[in-house]
């Protein structure tokens, strides 16, 4: 064989090669979209489920900042009521 012989298998080795690699992006975008489209599907019920969660989280965060914050907004409040009624000392 020549050396062109070699030449012209060794181009069409590579473009198989270049085509192939190239392949693998539209493959991935392929399987990649079929997940997201089941994800989508099943999505609803877990983000219903989520969002109950996070309104017991947020409830139970007000309920636990109140019972910890209402002692410091009574005492703050005595004081200024207790300023008031005898001065600030002037």
């Amino acid at each position: 064989m020549h050396l062109s012989t070699w030449r012209d298998i060794a181009i069409v080795i590579l473009s198989v090669e270049t085509f192939i690699i190239s392949l693998l992006p539209l493959i991935i975008l392929f399987f990649l979209n079929k997940a997201l489209r089941s994800l989508l599907h099943a999505l609803p019920t877990y983000a219903k489920r989520g969002q109950q969660f996070a309104k017991q989280g947020e409830e139970l965060s007000q309920k636990m900042s109140h019972k910890v914050a209402s002692p410091f907004i009574w005492v703050s409040s005595a004081m200024a009521a207790a300023e008031s009624l005898f001065g600030r000392g002037k």
